[in-house]
Protein backbone atom coordinates (compact mmCIF):
# COMPACT_ATOMS: atom_id res chain seq x y z
CA UNK A 1 0.00 0.00 0.00
CA UNK A 2 2.59 2.40 1.07
CA UNK A 3 4.92 1.49 -2.31
CA UNK A 4 1.75 2.28 -4.62
CA UNK A 5 1.13 5.53 -2.77
CA UNK A 6 4.71 6.25 -3.20
CA UNK A 7 4.56 5.79 -6.81
CA UNK A 8 1.44 7.17 -7.14
CA UNK A 9 2.77 10.51 -5.98
CA UNK A 10 6.34 10.55 -8.03
CA UNK A 11 3.85 9.50 -11.67
CA UNK A 12 1.94 12.77 -10.93
CA UNK A 13 5.10 14.47 -10.69
CA UNK A 14 6.56 14.90 -7.03
CA UNK A 15 9.35 14.48 -6.48
CA UNK A 16 10.91 11.30 -4.69
CA UNK A 17 11.60 13.59 -0.93
CA UNK A 18 8.36 15.35 -1.48
CA UNK A 19 6.21 11.93 -1.46
CA UNK A 20 8.28 10.48 1.36
CA UNK A 21 7.17 13.57 3.83
CA UNK A 22 3.50 13.08 3.11
CA UNK A 23 4.23 9.84 5.33
CA UNK A 24 6.02 11.17 8.25
CA UNK A 25 4.99 8.53 10.62
CA UNK A 26 7.84 6.10 8.07
CA UNK A 27 9.92 8.54 7.21
CA UNK A 28 11.06 11.36 9.70
CA UNK A 29 13.06 14.34 8.39
CA UNK A 30 16.26 13.15 8.44
CA UNK A 31 15.47 10.77 5.62
CA UNK A 32 14.06 12.89 3.41
CA UNK A 33 16.33 15.74 3.81
CA UNK A 34 19.15 13.45 2.85
CA UNK A 35 16.82 11.82 0.17
CA UNK A 36 16.24 15.46 -0.94
CA UNK A 37 19.82 16.36 -0.58
CA UNK A 38 20.71 13.15 -3.02
CA UNK A 39 18.32 14.30 -5.43
CA UNK A 40 19.44 17.62 -6.28
CA UNK A 41 23.19 16.25 -6.08
CA UNK A 42 22.57 13.33 -8.05
CA UNK A 43 24.06 11.31 -5.28
CA UNK A 44 21.01 9.43 -4.44
CA UNK A 45 21.84 5.88 -4.60
CA UNK A 46 24.94 7.07 -2.51
CA UNK A 47 22.78 8.38 0.20
CA UNK A 48 20.15 5.90 0.36
CA UNK A 49 22.80 3.21 0.76
CA UNK A 50 24.14 5.61 3.40
CA UNK A 51 21.10 5.54 5.35
CA UNK A 52 20.86 1.99 4.94
CA UNK A 53 23.54 1.63 7.17
CA UNK A 54 22.72 4.28 9.39
CA UNK A 55 19.49 3.03 9.89
CA UNK A 56 20.33 -0.81 10.20
CA UNK A 57 22.97 0.07 12.98
CA UNK A 58 20.27 2.12 14.72
CA UNK A 59 18.11 -0.66 14.69
CA UNK A 60 20.67 -3.33 16.07
CA UNK A 61 21.64 -1.17 18.70
CA UNK A 62 17.52 -0.48 19.92
CA UNK A 63 17.29 -4.68 19.78
CA UNK A 64 19.88 -5.21 21.49
CA UNK A 65 18.76 -2.93 24.66
CA UNK A 66 15.56 -3.49 24.14
CA UNK A 67 16.42 -7.69 24.68
CA UNK A 68 18.73 -6.35 27.63
CA UNK A 69 15.81 -4.29 29.46
CA UNK A 70 13.01 -7.44 28.42
CA UNK A 71 14.21 -9.76 30.66
CA UNK A 72 14.60 -7.57 34.20
CA UNK A 73 11.11 -6.48 33.64
CA UNK A 74 10.06 -9.93 33.23
CA UNK A 75 11.36 -10.90 36.64
CA UNK A 76 10.26 -8.66 38.08
CA UNK A 77 6.79 -8.89 37.27
CA UNK A 78 7.23 -12.07 38.19
CA UNK A 79 8.53 -11.31 41.71
CA UNK A 80 5.76 -9.00 41.98
CA UNK A 81 3.02 -11.50 41.27
CA UNK A 82 4.38 -14.20 43.62
CA UNK A 83 4.83 -12.16 46.13
CA UNK A 84 1.12 -11.13 45.90
CA UNK A 85 -0.23 -13.94 45.98
CA UNK A 86 1.64 -14.87 48.82
CA UNK A 87 0.71 -11.75 50.91
CA UNK A 88 -3.23 -12.79 49.99
CA UNK A 89 -3.73 -16.77 49.65
CA UNK A 90 -0.62 -17.66 51.24
CA UNK A 91 0.06 -16.17 54.42
CA UNK A 92 -3.23 -15.67 55.37
CA UNK A 93 -3.63 -19.43 56.24
CA UNK A 94 -0.49 -19.56 57.91
CA UNK A 95 -2.20 -16.71 59.92
CA UNK A 96 -5.18 -18.62 61.07
CA UNK A 97 -2.93 -21.59 62.38
CA UNK A 98 -0.32 -19.53 63.92
CA UNK A 99 -3.12 -18.06 65.77
CA UNK A 100 -4.14 -21.04 67.25
CA UNK A 101 -1.13 -21.76 68.68
CA UNK A 102 -1.62 -18.99 71.14
CA UNK A 103 2.63 -18.58 71.28
CA UNK A 104 5.09 -15.77 70.37
CA UNK A 105 6.04 -15.29 66.81
CA UNK A 106 9.25 -14.68 65.32
CA UNK A 107 9.92 -11.06 64.78
CA UNK A 108 10.29 -11.72 61.00
CA UNK A 109 6.95 -13.59 61.09
CA UNK A 110 5.32 -10.55 62.85
CA UNK A 111 5.94 -8.36 60.14
CA UNK A 112 5.22 -10.47 57.23
CA UNK A 113 1.66 -10.81 58.58
CA UNK A 114 1.06 -7.22 59.40
CA UNK A 115 2.43 -6.62 56.03
CA UNK A 116 -0.19 -8.94 54.41
CA UNK A 117 -2.61 -7.74 56.57
CA UNK A 118 -2.02 -3.97 54.91
CA UNK A 119 -1.89 -5.34 51.45
CA UNK A 120 -5.22 -7.16 51.48
CA UNK A 121 -6.78 -3.74 52.66
CA UNK A 122 -5.10 -1.63 50.71
CA UNK A 123 -3.86 -3.60 47.31
CA UNK A 124 -6.61 -2.37 45.28
CA UNK A 125 -5.47 1.14 46.16
CA UNK A 126 -1.67 0.47 45.67
CA UNK A 127 -1.96 -0.62 42.15
CA UNK A 128 -3.75 2.50 41.44
CA UNK A 129 -1.61 4.58 42.86
CA UNK A 130 1.48 2.74 41.23
CA UNK A 131 -0.02 3.57 38.05
CA UNK A 132 -1.22 6.57 38.60
CA UNK A 133 2.11 7.66 39.51
CA UNK A 134 3.80 5.74 36.30
CA UNK A 135 1.23 7.11 34.22
CA UNK A 136 1.16 10.89 35.66
CA UNK A 137 5.03 10.78 35.21
CA UNK A 138 5.21 9.77 31.92
CA UNK A 139 2.14 12.16 30.72
CA UNK A 140 4.01 15.21 32.36
CA UNK A 141 7.39 14.38 31.28
CA UNK A 142 6.03 14.77 27.83
CA UNK A 143 3.97 17.91 27.91
CA UNK A 144 6.78 19.27 30.69
CA UNK A 145 9.33 20.57 29.00
CA UNK A 146 11.02 21.53 31.98
CA UNK A 147 10.44 18.23 33.50
CA UNK A 148 11.73 16.12 30.07
CA UNK A 149 14.70 17.87 30.38
CA UNK A 150 15.48 17.21 33.64
CA UNK A 151 14.81 13.56 33.43
CA UNK A 152 16.88 13.54 30.46
CA UNK A 153 19.90 15.47 32.09
CA UNK A 154 20.10 12.96 34.91
CA UNK A 155 19.56 9.83 33.35
CA UNK A 156 23.19 10.14 31.63
CA UNK A 157 24.54 11.18 35.41
CA UNK A 158 23.15 7.72 36.81
CA UNK A 159 25.59 4.99 37.55
CA UNK A 160 26.11 2.38 35.10
CA UNK A 161 22.72 3.21 32.94
CA UNK A 162 24.23 6.69 32.58
CA UNK A 163 27.05 5.95 31.16
CA UNK A 164 25.22 3.58 28.50
CA UNK A 165 22.84 6.30 27.51
CA UNK A 166 25.62 8.69 27.16
CA UNK A 167 27.67 6.24 24.58
CA UNK A 168 24.39 5.75 22.87
CA UNK A 169 23.92 9.21 22.70
CA UNK A 170 26.91 10.43 21.95
CA UNK A 171 27.38 7.69 19.27
CA UNK A 172 23.82 9.13 17.68
CA UNK A 173 25.14 12.55 17.25
CA UNK A 174 28.20 11.36 15.78
CA UNK A 175 26.91 9.23 13.44
CA UNK A 176 23.78 11.34 12.47
CA UNK A 177 26.02 14.10 12.10
CA UNK A 178 28.82 11.97 9.93
CA UNK A 179 25.94 10.81 7.67
CA UNK A 180 24.00 14.23 6.96
CA UNK A 181 27.51 16.25 6.43
CA UNK A 182 29.00 13.47 4.11
CA UNK A 183 25.78 13.43 2.04
CA UNK A 184 26.51 17.32 1.17
CA UNK A 185 23.77 18.61 3.66
CA UNK A 186 25.42 22.39 5.14
CA UNK A 187 26.77 21.72 8.58
CA UNK A 188 23.48 23.63 10.38
CA UNK A 189 21.15 22.07 8.49
CA UNK A 190 23.37 18.88 9.68
CA UNK A 191 23.27 20.20 12.90
CA UNK A 192 19.62 20.29 12.69
CA UNK A 193 19.03 17.16 11.45
CA UNK A 194 20.84 15.64 14.33
CA UNK A 195 19.37 17.59 16.97
CA UNK A 196 15.67 15.22 16.43
CA UNK A 197 17.53 12.01 16.68
CA UNK A 198 19.45 11.84 19.98
CA UNK A 199 15.87 11.52 21.79
CA UNK A 200 17.36 13.67 24.54
CA UNK A 201 15.60 17.06 25.22
CA UNK A 202 18.60 18.28 27.12
CA UNK A 203 21.14 17.05 24.39
CA UNK A 204 18.70 18.59 21.83
CA UNK A 205 19.38 21.67 23.49
CA UNK A 206 22.77 22.02 23.69
CA UNK A 207 22.87 21.21 19.60
CA UNK A 208 20.81 24.06 19.24
CA UNK A 209 23.01 26.12 21.70
CA UNK A 210 26.23 24.48 18.64
CA UNK A 211 24.24 25.41 16.07
CA UNK A 212 23.54 29.05 17.15
CA UNK A 213 27.21 29.24 17.54
CA UNK A 214 28.14 28.31 14.00
CA UNK A 215 26.01 30.72 12.95
CA UNK A 216 27.91 33.70 14.49
CA UNK A 217 31.30 32.33 13.02
CA UNK A 218 32.51 29.82 16.18
CA UNK A 219 34.26 26.74 14.46
CA UNK A 220 32.69 23.04 14.95
CA UNK A 221 35.28 22.35 17.47
CA UNK A 222 35.26 25.45 20.01
CA UNK A 223 31.47 25.18 19.81
CA UNK A 224 31.53 21.64 21.21
CA UNK A 225 34.35 22.71 23.71
CA UNK A 226 32.05 25.04 24.96
CA UNK A 227 29.83 21.92 26.32
CA UNK A 228 30.84 19.77 29.17
CA UNK A 229 28.11 17.24 28.37
CA UNK A 230 30.40 16.72 25.17
CA UNK A 231 33.67 14.55 26.28
CA UNK A 232 37.57 15.86 25.54
CA UNK A 233 38.39 13.37 23.26
CA UNK A 234 35.10 14.02 20.87
CA UNK A 235 36.35 17.27 20.82
CA UNK A 236 39.80 16.63 19.58
CA UNK A 237 38.42 13.59 17.18
CA UNK A 238 35.82 17.07 15.73
CA UNK A 239 39.59 19.48 15.98
CA UNK A 240 41.55 17.13 13.42
CA UNK A 241 38.62 16.46 11.10
CA UNK A 242 38.15 20.25 10.68
CA UNK A 243 41.85 20.87 10.88
CA UNK A 244 42.51 18.00 7.78
CA UNK A 245 39.14 18.62 6.22
CA UNK A 246 37.68 15.03 6.69
CA UNK A 247 34.99 15.92 9.57
CA UNK A 248 32.57 13.47 7.83
CA UNK A 249 34.89 10.75 8.41
CA UNK A 250 36.83 11.53 11.71
CA UNK A 251 32.69 12.05 13.12
CA UNK A 252 31.90 8.43 11.49
CA UNK A 253 34.89 6.79 13.48
CA UNK A 254 33.70 8.12 16.56
CA UNK A 255 30.29 6.83 15.97
CA UNK A 256 31.63 3.84 15.78
CA UNK A 257 33.71 4.34 18.53
CA UNK A 258 30.80 5.00 20.90
CA UNK A 259 28.74 2.19 19.52
CA UNK A 260 31.10 -0.10 20.22
CA UNK A 261 31.34 1.18 24.30
CA UNK A 262 27.42 0.08 24.34
CA UNK A 263 28.13 -3.18 22.65
CA UNK A 264 30.38 -3.55 25.54
CA UNK A 265 28.56 -2.24 27.49
CA UNK A 266 25.79 -4.47 27.29
CA UNK A 267 28.09 -7.50 26.91
CA UNK A 268 28.80 -6.95 30.22
CA UNK A 269 25.66 -6.10 31.76
CA UNK A 270 23.76 -8.74 30.14
CA UNK A 271 25.47 -11.91 31.91
CA UNK A 272 25.21 -10.19 35.01
CA UNK A 273 21.84 -9.92 34.86
CA UNK A 274 20.05 -13.18 35.07
CA UNK A 275 22.17 -14.08 38.70
CA UNK A 276 21.00 -10.59 39.98
CA UNK A 277 17.61 -10.85 39.31
CA UNK A 278 17.55 -14.35 40.32
CA UNK A 279 19.33 -13.22 44.08
CA UNK A 280 16.71 -10.54 43.96
CA UNK A 281 13.67 -13.04 43.23
CA UNK A 282 15.38 -15.71 45.45
CA UNK A 283 15.36 -13.57 48.50
CA UNK A 284 12.11 -11.54 48.35
CA UNK A 285 9.94 -15.09 48.01
CA UNK A 286 12.72 -17.02 50.01
CA UNK A 287 12.58 -14.43 52.67
CA UNK A 288 8.54 -14.70 53.07
CA UNK A 289 8.47 -18.56 53.01
CA UNK A 290 11.25 -18.16 55.92
CA UNK A 291 8.99 -16.05 57.64
CA UNK A 292 5.93 -18.44 57.46
CA UNK A 293 8.33 -21.57 58.14
CA UNK A 294 10.33 -20.39 60.98
CA UNK A 295 7.57 -20.89 63.68
CA UNK A 296 6.65 -24.55 62.21
CA UNK A 297 10.66 -25.11 62.54
CA UNK A 298 10.11 -23.84 66.57
CA UNK A 299 7.35 -26.18 66.46
CA UNK A 300 8.13 -28.02 69.70
CA UNK A 301 8.68 -24.61 71.76
CA UNK A 302 5.60 -22.83 71.00
CA UNK A 303 3.26 -26.09 71.52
Amino acid sequence: MLMRELSDDISVGDSFARALRKHPQQFDDLFCNMVEVGESSGTLATILERLSNHKEQSERLKVRIKKALTYPCIVLLVAVLVTAVLLTKVVPGFAQTFGEFGADLPGITLFVLELSEIFQRLWLYLVAACISCCGGFLLVKKRSLRISRLADRIVPRLPIVGKLTRNLILARFSRTLATTFTAGQPILDALKATATTVNNSFYTEIIQIIRQDLAHGVSLYRAVGKQPAFPAALQQMINVGEESGSLGQILDRAGRLYERDVELSLDTIIPLIEPVMMLVLGLLVGGLLLAMYLPIFQLGHII
